[in-house]
This record gives structure tokens, sequence and C-alpha cells, in this order.
């Protein structure tokens, strides 16, 4: 493997594992959608049934979750690059092909820039403790 190669490498699962990452975006975002206007709170002082004490403390922090997944998706695609993130968030959140994007770059370029995309994405993601 050249030095160019190994720049922006990822193994074979953790390049799916990303992928797949994107591909839950439009879910992630529908999620949040679903989870606001944000339950009410039973105000009794009783324990709920299922341990959960304050279900809007609960839905506060999946909707941080779920933004802080999207968030990592689109700065990594920023980061990559500025002018052409916008390409890189449908492709790799639509599957949408490189023939269908229009976009003013060789097909070697943009796959590179993909690349890069993913590596950063997944030390953004790496990072995250889950």
């Amino acid at each position: 493997m050249s030095m160019k190669e190994k720049r922006f490498y990822l193994s074979q699962n953790r390049y799916r594992e990303m992928k797949y990452f994107c591909l839950q975006y439009y879910e992630k975002k529908e999620k949040i959608k679903s989870l606001y206007p944000v339950k009410a709170v039973n105000m009794d002082g009783m324990p709920s049934a299922n341990n959960v004490s304050n279900p809007t403390e609960t839905y506060a922090e999946k909707i941080i979750e779920l933004k802080a997944d999207i968030n990592a998706i689109e700065d990594s695609a920023k980061e990559t690059s500025i002018l052409f993130y916008k390409y890189i968030i449908e492709n790799v959140t639509k599957n949408v092909p490189y023939e269908y994007l229009d976009i003013p770059m060789s097909r070697r370029s943009f796959y590179m820039m993909r690349k890069k995309f993913f590596y950063l994405l997944s030390k953004k993601v790496c990072t995250k403790v889950r």
C-alpha cells in the first residue's frame, strides 16, 4: 500500500460502519422531530414503573445524542471541503452516485475527498463515548 493510499486508510469493516452511520442521517433527523414536543412529566412524586424518573430528561438526552451524530457528519463534510460539502452529504447520506451529483470535479478527486470524509468522521465518532 502506497503512502497516498495509507493517508486516509480505514479497515473495510470500519468503512462500512461509517457508511451505514451516514445512511441513518435522515432517520436521525426524523427521530428528533418525533421527540419534540417533549412529553409531560408526572409531578405526583411517585416513582415511575419503568424506573425513568424524568422522561423529559431522557428525551432531551436522546435529542442531544442524535444531534451530535448529525453534526459529526455535517462537520466532517465541511472539514473535508467547504466548497463541496453539500455534494459529500448528498452522496453519503442518500447514496447518490457521483454520476448524478453534477459536481464540477473529476470522479477520482471526488472519491479521494469522500475517503477523507469517512476518515475524519471515523475519528469524530471513535472519540464519542456511546
